[in-house]
């Protein structure tokens, strides 16, 4: 049987794994624990090849910005600051269960088509990756598109 320790550590490596094969990445960046530990990851595996993305929205509290910005000066990540207004959207104006869903997509589509600093922002070099975590499950998921949570 595997120890929790050794679970951990394999999951520890397949994210790494995972990461490197990307070569690079677009994180979206809150601030909160999971997305800190993403950007700590992907920041330490991919250095200079990983940009943080935070979405700047009236329904975020202020203060996960200037977080996320403390963090990303900290560490020599660079960052990005999205202006984002999920009340535009229908489907998250309705409150639908698989909300979280509808407002992800929408701000993993915008962060795709941004140029990629890493780049220099040249149009036409967006990140093809960007990560994130979903809260609920405790996993890592990277969208170009993948299936709704819970279906």
């Amino acid at each position: 049987m595997i120890s929790v320790d050794g679970q951990l550590k394999r999951k520890q490596e397949q994210l790494e794994d995972l990461l490197r094969s990307m070569g690079r990445v677009a994180v979206a960046f809150s601030s909160g624990v999971d997305s800190t530990y993403l950007l700590y990851t992907a920041g330490r595996v991919l250095q200079e090849n990983v940009v943080a993305f935070t979405a700047v929205a009236p329904i975020f509290p202020k203060r996960e910005s200037e977080e996320a910005e403390e963090i990303c000066r900290a560490w020599g990540i660079r960052q990005v600051m999205v202006p984002y207004r999920p009340l535009e959207q229908t489907a998250f104006r309705e409150n639908p269960k698989d909300r979280c869903y509808h407002c992800k997509t929408a701000l993993f589509q915008k962060v795709l088509s941004l140029g990629d600093p890493v780049r220099g922002g040249q149009a036409g070099h967006g990140h093809e990756n960007a990560a994130g975590s979903d809260h609920v499950s405790l996993t890592v998921f990277f969208l170009l598109p993948r299936a709704r949570p819970g279906s």
